[in-house]
């Protein structure tokens, strides 16, 4: 969990309209929060110390591997009356077509804090690299890497063969992706997006970049499954048991940094990675 201290700020609140704008506005337990969605500026209007929580847009999923959460960055810094541009990363879109990876989260970022987007998942090959690692294609590779001390690898990929394939998770922010099953178990089982971390910066304890799930395909017969998206907020992996109907996942939490699920088919039934956040706290 990430755990904040308070310390509270000098004056009185109404000196000025308030010691900052921006953002959607909301107050609990003794805190003004200043809650980010979007790209947009906060302006403080008295010297103010705050808590921020900083996350990047996840990766997209691909046809086998689940994209990757977006680096999460947490503390405490004093500003001065100014203007600060906070940047909320988009999440990357799923794949393409053909062998294309999904596409790397956008990042976020805020007073010299930059949160890496999350890495796209992968078809074959390796997961892409980002804030948490994408997941790895079919072919038993490595998934990506991911920020070191903000996010974790995604997951290896399961062996391809024929009637097995599987895609491996993307990494979250609190752990690695799991890696799909190999050839030799059956059923086969898409590996589970890593898990996210946990935050009560709102006043409420919730999750927040969680990896998205891989893959999971049985060309015939039954039982596939996708991987479960990271702490409930990444998205969830696609699976088939003829690969021609596919049942998507879930897609990641809107605004929590989670990784999109691996999936394919026409139209594909990947998900794109949802979009960062930043959030902003302070004592009043």
């Amino acid at each position: 969990m990430v755990a904040y201290g308070r310390s509270r700020n000098p004056g009185p609140i109404d000196e000025v309209a308030g010691f900052a704008t921006g953002g959607t506005v909301t107050e609990t337990g003794g805190y003004r929060i200043h809650t980010f969605t979007t790209s947009a500026t906060l302006t403080v209007n008295i010297a103010v110390t705050v808590d921020y929580l900083v996350i990047g847009g996840g990766g997209g999923g691909a046809a086998y591997g689940g994209g990757g959460a977006g680096a999460v960055w947490s503390g405490s810094s004093t500003l001065t009356a100014d203007e600060y541009s906070v940047v909320v990363g988009a999440g990357g879109a799923k794949f393409t077509g053909g062998g294309a990876p999904g596409s790397d989260g956008g990042a976020s970022s805020f007073n010299g804090v930059t949160a890496t987007g999350g890495g796209g998942g992968a078809t074959g090959g390796a997961g892409r690299a980002g804030g948490s690692g994408g997941g790895a294609g079919y072919d038993s590779a490595t998934g990506g890497t991911g920020v070191s001390g903000h996010g974790y690898a995604g997951g290896s990929g399961g062996v391809s063969s024929n009637p097995r394939y599987t895609g491996g998770g993307g990494g979250g922010a609190g752990g690695a992706g799991g890696a799909g099953t190999p050839n030799a178990t059956s059923p086969p089982v898409g590996g589970a997006g890593g898990i996210g971390v946990q935050s009560s910066i709102t006043g409420t304890a919730l999750w927040y970049a969680g990896g998205g799930g891989g893959q999971g395909l049985q060309v015939s017969g039954s039982g596939a499954s996708g991987g479960v998206g990271g702490s409930g907020v990444g998205g969830g992996g696609a699976y088939s048991n003829n690969n021609s109907t596919w049942t998507a996942g879930t897609p990641p939490t809107a605004n929590r940094g989670g990784g999109g699920g691996g999936g394919q088919g026409s139209p594909t039934t990947a998900h794109d990675g949802a979009d960062g956040i930043v959030i902003i706290r302070y004592a009043i």
